[in-house]
């Protein structure tokens, strides 16, 4: 579900298209279903509850509001279960060992356990950027040396 959220933050068509009452109600649906369908989260649950509130979303044409309340609905699962959605977001895939690194460094440093949602950003020259509900550490290698330059008195980057 978090994969499907993503697509739907970064494809404006498909927001388009979900929210378009133009097109029939049972397409938009099929869409989202076929999508979606044998995708988890971070259990079954939480993968159930987070379709059928979409599903609800657009049926009740708000389809344009669904990221930020799919989003909402997903990390209120998590926290029930004590868990957290990280975020990560890398100019490169990163390898299922770097994830498993960053999964223990950040459940270290928050107390929380965390399920992370990796995805590419071409626009990090490198590093990474970790979103935490509203908390974000930023690694990239464009903040790193936006900071040295504040340090050295220039300002600028």
């Amino acid at each position: 579900m978090l994969s499907f959220a993503e697509s739907l933050r970064q494809n404006d068509n498909l927001q388009r298209t979900i929210a378009n009452r133009n097109i029939e109600l049972s397409r938009r649906l099929n869409i989202i279903s076929d999508l979606v369908g044998g995708r988890s989260l971070v259990g079954g649950r939480s993968h159930s509850v987070a379709l059928s509130i979409l599903l609800m979303l657009v049926s009740a044409e708000m389809g344009g509001y669904s990221i930020e309340i799919i989003m909402s609905a997903l990390e209120q699962v998590s926290a029930e279960r004590n868990r957290r959605i990280a975020r990560v977001r890398s100019a490169v895939k990163l390898t299922q060992e770097q994830l498993v690194r960053l999964r223990k460094a950040i459940e270290a440093s928050s107390g929380f356990d965390v399920d992370i949602h990796a995805v590419v950003d071409t626009d990090i020259v490198g590093g990474v950027i970790t979103e935490i509900g509203d908390h974000i550490i930023d690694g990239s290698v464009r903040s790193r040396m936006h900071q040295m330059n504040m340090r050295q008195g220039t300002g600028t980057f």
